[in-house]
């Protein structure tokens, strides 16, 4: 069973595979026999319209309670479907939302911390809050803040800071620039592109702004209506002019 699965400290190229994944809300169904492998140490970009099924992507991956799914994922090799979000958080698996969730009543530094709780259960040493500023450094002004004075760009380096204290090995990025402005999210690039490098951390961001994902990102997987309709390298994707007009304009 699934809920048995041991921590596999070997890591693979592809940490993550997913294949005949079939997700639905009630009876509506919104992925079809999905199949994805993010590259191991790198950031892959899941690029579609609104509403092609990006989120409902993570969130199966993830083990969100409002989506019922059918298929294969995997970690390291080792069957993740059918585990709930808190076991899939100590098992390294990590989702940023993007609503981004920051608690008001709290501090930077409180919501930071709350983010220990999934490195804990998975019997992994958290982060500390100087090793997430190193990676995040416009987080140390911030860090006696209380969560409802922060702007949109703050709170999202919040959240992305609160999921590395977990010491994740899979982060699940969810529309991180939305709303944001030009040159908060220039800060937000130069943030990810960090943990990419200096972690070698697997991640998988979804979002509609491809301009922004194409600077930060190594591979490229496209959803289109619940279906993969692409997949490959950043350059692959880039000099095909096609894809974008077909699958991602409006």
């Amino acid at each position: 069973m699934a809920e048995a699965m041991q921590p596999d400290p070997a890591r693979t190229q592809n940490p993550l595979t997913v294949s005949g994944l079939n997700a639905y809300y009630g009876r509506a169904q919104v992925l079809f026999d999905v199949a994805i492998e993010p590259v191991g140490g790198a950031v892959t970009a899941l690029l579609g319209r609104n509403g092609a099924g990006k989120t409902t992507l993570l969130k199966s991956i993830a083990g969100a309670a409002d989506v019922r799914k059918i298929g294969d994922i995997r970690l390291n090799g080792r069957p993740i479907y059918g585990l709930p979000a808190h076991k899939l958080a100590g098992h390294g698996v990590v989702l940023v939302p993007e609503d981004r969730r920051i608690l008001g009543n709290l501090s930077v530094r409180g919501n930071l911390r709350l983010g220990r709780h999934a490195a804990l259960r998975g019997k992994r040493e958290p982060m500390t809050i100087d090793d997430v500023v190193e990676l995040l450094p416009n987080i140390r002004p911030l860090l006696d803040r209380g969560g409802t004075r922060l702007s949109g760009g703050e709170q999202q380096m919040v959240a992305i800071g609160r999921a590395l204290m977990g010491r994740p090995s899979l982060l699940l990025m969810d529309e991180p620039s939305t709303g944001l402005a030009p040159v908060v999210l220039d800060d937000l690039r130069a943030g990810i592109l960090r943990l990419a490098e200096k972690l070698s951390m697997t991640i998988l961001l979804s979002e509609q702004n491809s301009a922004f994902a194409l600077g930060i990102c190594a591979h490229v997987v496209i959803i289109d209506r619940g279906r993969i309709v692409f997949a490959g390298t950043r350059d692959e994707f880039v000099t095909d002019p096609e894809l974008a007009r077909k699958y991602l304009a409006v």
